[in-house]
């Protein structure tokens, strides 16, 4: 910009010494002719004038939008900043959940409540081979998941997934024993055992089977005073 105000001045002065309006000195020459030229100067001059006047006028229009996108820039990197330490609380948190999560996976997950959930499987399927357990990686992680697993029940060995493993029945039977074991094992935050439906997929003698497993349990639970609240489906029975 100022390089284009530069050629336009340089050009209006180059047209004042040129034509001898510096030093007032023109060459001598009829009355309409040197009227004429003095014309042709003053428009050439005018339009010079106005060419820089233009250049100016951009120029201004120029530092305004600069202005303007200084202060927006300004905004965006203020609101780049807060985003970014937005993040960093996301992450914060995020890893304080993993680190909660980890460890009441440990707290609960483990052989106190395999041991639990083995009892109450085999005292409702005491011919199915395998039952059911939790393993939890040894190695420490953040984001700690346990696996279920089967093992087997005289060997120990393992076996594969529950769903391969075992029946639809009894993978039902596992699903309502493990509900029963983790309120036998972990800390109650209120003193109720709710069951909806539970025996929907038995027969009388699984269902006397559970009966009993529950009288049993909740009346053995040491230090719990527990309320058992149940829904059934007479069309299931």
């Amino acid at each position: 910009m100022h390089v284009v105000v530069q050629a336009l001045i340089h050009q209006l002065v180059e047209l004042i010494v040129h034509r001898g309006l510096a030093t007032g000195h023109l060459p001598v020459l009829r009355g309409e002719e040197r009227l004429s030229n003095r014309l042709a100067l003053r428009r050439k001059g005018l339009e010079l004038v106005e060419s820089l006047r233009a250049v100016i006028d951009r120029k201004a229009e120029a530092e305004r939008m600069l202005e303007i996108d200084t202060e927006q820039l300004k905004r965006l990197t203020k609101a780049l900043r807060n985003a970014q330490a937005l993040r960093s609380q996301g992450q914060a948190v995020r890893d304080a959940v993993d680190g909660v999560r980890s460890a009441i996976i440990r707290r609960v997950f483990n052989n106190q409540l395999n041991r639990v959930w083995r009892d109450l499987f085999v005292r409702l399927a005491p011919s199915e081979p395998f039952v059911p357990a939790f393993r939890i990686p040894e190695a420490e992680t953040r984001q700690l998941q346990p696996k279920l697993i089967t093992v087997d029940r005289d060997t120990g060995e393992l076996g594969g997934t529950p769903g391969a493993m075992l029946s639809a029945g009894n993978l039902n039977t596992a699903a309502l024993t493990l509900f029963i074991a983790l309120h036998l094992s972990v800390s109650e935050v209120l003193p109720w055992l709710i069951l909806d439906d539970p025996v929907q997929s038995m027969d009388d003698v699984h269902i006397a089977h559970f009966a009993a497993l529950l009288r049993t349990s909740l009346r053995n639970t040491a230090g719990k005073s527990s309320s058992l609240c149940t829904t059934v489906n007479f069309l299931s029975i």
